[in-house]
């Protein structure tokens, strides 16, 4: 009985075969969810930010939002970002009227677009926070929220025809000349 004993003792203290293949890893490797996460963890929700326009996607961004350079961040969710910028017309009223002397909750222009798009993408896209101070000093600067069409113009000549041969004028331009 002892002899069997000191066997059974020494077969469990030798690992088997099979265990390593049903063993839980020591290092459990994050879900795809928590990766997301981790990804928009700097993206703050009220707080704005500046746009690397060549992340966008150029056939399913709208022009409204390749016409801006500071969104908004309204809201913040686990597969979602959802951003409010101002429209043209927004801004246009915005610096006309002469921002300076609206009272301090009027200093910006209204938020009157809005965008959802992937956590993913908003990973990539949102690169700079801009802090308070320069949204005070800088918002009623054309050039503070609006894009450089030098900006937008890469992604569109790469997307599309130029205007000559659509025979067509993009709507941003319509709206720059507008102006």
């Amino acid at each position: 009985m002892m002899k069997y004993l000191e066997k059974k003792q020494e077969q469990n203290k030798a690992p088997s075969p099979c265990l390593p293949r049903h063993a839980l890893p020591t290092t459990a490797t994050p879900s795809p969810i928590c990766l997301l996460l981790e990804a928009i963890d700097h993206i703050k929700v009220g707080s704005y930010y500046e746009m690397d326009h060549s992340k966008l996607p150029p056939r399913t961004t709208p022009e409204q939002l390749k016409a801006v350079r500071v969104v908004m961040v309204s809201e913040k969710g686990a597969l979602k970002v959802a951003l409010r910028f101002p429209s043209i017309h927004s801004l246009h009223t915005h610096i006309t009227e002469g921002g300076y002397a609206k009272p301090l909750a009027k200093q910006i222009p209204a938020l009157n677009e809005k965008y959802v798009m992937p956590a993913e993408m908003a990973s990539e896209v949102l690169y700079r926070r801009i802090p308070p101070q320069e949204i005070a000093d800088r918002s009623n600067i054309w050039s503070f929220w609006a894009a450089t069409p030098s900006a937008t113009n890469s992604q569109r000549i790469s997307s599309s025809p130029s205007p000559a041969v659509s025979g067509s004028v993009p709507a941003q331009a319509r709206a720059f000349t507008e102006l």
